[in-house]
Parts: structure tokens; C-alpha cells; sequence
């Protein structure tokens, strides 16, 4: 999905919970009123009480989970994607990451002759393809990418 995408489904769906919530509150503005009446002569008030602060936690959880699904949204909306170049993933900093997890490498040097670098997520050693290089260190790559 793209970025636009996420931002315009999210608009979307704070539109969508305003307008429940809006007509949930004149429902029981104006509908309801005979009928809470008419409950209230049927049950006690300690039972009339309790069923209304469920009823309030119940929109409470649900505006909770409605705020966490939004703010997770924008986060990914946020993530940029990563691009592969030697063999390795890297971001818009130019800062390199493994391509198996996506977590950053660290441990740049020479095993077995190649130019690696080591992921601690994983615990990979991940060979860098850079075959028409002379490497010295992870700057030579960076400058590159």
C-alpha cells in the first residue's frame, strides 16, 4: 500500500467514528428516553448503573482500540521501503541492513576474503557482492549507494 493510500483509508475511517458516534448520541438523545424510562421502572438502580458503566467502558475500549489501530497505521504509513544494493538492504541514510531480518549490520571487515558484515539479530554473516571494488571499510559502500 502506499503511503497516500494509508492516509486517505484513515481520514476515511475518523469520518466513519465521528458519524457512528454522532448518530449513536441522537439515537439515545432522542429514541431512547421512553424506553430508559421504561427500563428504569423494571430494574434496580444498582443494576442500571452497572449495565450503563459497562455500556461507557465498552465505547471507551472501543475508542482505545481505535486510537492504537490508527497510531500503528500511520507508523507503517511512516516506514520507507529499503533498497538492495551489494547484496544488503539499505535506507535513505545509507545506513545498511540485513536482508533477512531488516535490522541493521554492524561488524564491517574481511572474512574469508570478502567483504561482509554481521548481523546481531540474526546472527548471519552476510558477504557483501562487491566484486569490481577495492573495500576498505563501509564509507567506500555508502559513498556508492
Amino acid at each position: 500500500m502506499q503511503d497516500i493510500d494509508i492516509r486517505k483509508w484513515i481520514t476515511e475511517l475518523i469520518k466513519a467514528a465521528i458519524y457512528i458516534a454522532l448518530t449513536l448520541a441522537y439515537v439515545i438523545l432522542s429514541e431512547l428516553t421512553p424506553v430508559y424510562k421504561y427500563i428504569e421502572s423494571l430494574l434496580s438502580k444498582k443494576l442500571l448503573i452497572s449495565l450503563c458503566t459497562l455500556l461507557f467502558l465498552l465505547l471507551f475500549s472501543c475508542i482505545a482500540a481505535l486510537c492504537c489501530l490508527l497510531f500503528e497505521l500511520r507508523k507503517m504509513a511512516r516506514k520507507k521501503p529499503l533498497k538492495l544494493k551489494y547484496g544488503v538492504l539499505w535506507d535513505d541514510g545509507k545506513n545498511p541492513f540485513c536482508p533477512a531480518c531488516e535490522k541493521p549490520l554492524s561488524g564491517f571487515g574481511y572474512r574469508k576474503n570478502r567483504a561482509s558484515g554481521s548481523c546481531n539479530k540474526c546472527a548471519t554473516v552476510i558477504y557483501l557482492d562487491i566484486d569490481s571494488m577495492d573495500f576498505k571499510n563501509i564509507n567506500d559502500l555508502k559513498d556508492s549507494v
